[in-house]
């Protein structure tokens, strides 16, 4: 799929990806780094959404059974750059190591995990890739069902600088919340698996529960120093693309250490 070089799917987090902003309160910096797997994924022909959530009602199942359970979300683009052949979504599912690694073994070697393979296989067409989630800042944990806004930037690390000097940057100090104060969660997503031909080393996942407090954010990053903020990274720190946009559901949620 022409458009796998532009993301990295899965992916996303909480995942830490998703928090509630009224429990800003409760917010959490400097996590634990967590386990990301992303399937970057279209419908094959004849298949449906339908035909998806009936597959992710029986994946959870399999998942609770078994107590592999890892946070699973899907996002839809909503505003994206590049153009693609065909309509395409992400799944991520986020966790510990040991419970992904668990849940492979399981997928890979038993015949019910090779059931659902089949059946996954039958319905889309998934590149599958795995990364680290560094989780920065987050609020609260979402409901599942949920739905939010998620902005995914792609970034380039200047030469100049070390990594240790990039964690350092990627430090989140308050107060309030980042975007402006208007994100509930922030995380920095780097691949580590098949992520070779991605448009940076590293991308910027902030979410939004609504496009509402996202356009919030737009605000302070076009009037109220933003942009400033910003530029200096650009300059100093990273090369960023800017941001595309998805719609994300919350389909199974865990809290993670």
């Amino acid at each position: 799929m022409k458009y796998s070089r532009y993301l990295f799917t899965s992916l996303a987090l909480i995942v830490g990806f998703s928090v509630h902003a009224e429990h800003h309160e409760e917010a959490q910096t400097q996590l634990s780094p967590v386990s990301m797997q992303v399937n970057l994924c279209s419908l094959n022909d004849g298949a449906s959404f339908k035909d998806i959530e009936k597959l992710d009602r029986r994946y959870q199942k399999w998942m609770i059974e078994n107590e592999v359970e890892r946070t699973v979300v899907r996002q839809t683009p909503l505003m994206f750059a590049q153009a693609t052949d065909e309509p395409f979504f992400l799944d991520f599912q986020i966790g510990t190591h040991e419970a992904a690694g668990r849940a492979w073994n399981l997928w890979m070697n038993t015949k019910a995990g090779q059931d659902l393979n089949e059946e996954w296989q039958r319905i889309a067409n998934c590149q599958v890739r795995l990364g680290t989630l560094y989780r920065k800042f987050a609020a609260g944990l979402p409901e599942e069902g949920a739905n939010r806004i998620v902005s995914i930037n792609w970034c380039e690390k200047h030469e100049n600088k070390s990594w240790q000097q990039m964690a350092e940057k990627h430090t989140f100090t308050g107060p309030g919340a980042p975007g402006g104060g208007h994100a509930v969660f922030w995380g920095v997503m780097v691949p580590q698996v098949a992520g070779y031909n991605l448009p940076g080393d590293f991308a910027h996942i902030m979410t939004y529960n609504n496009m509402e407090d996202y356009m919030a954010r737009q605000r302070w990053f076009d009037l109220e120093g933003g942009a400033d903020m910003y530029n200096d990274y650009n300059t100093s720190y990273a090369t960023c693309r800017g941001p595309n946009l998805f719609a994300e559901e919350i389909l199974h949620i865990i809290e993670l250490p």
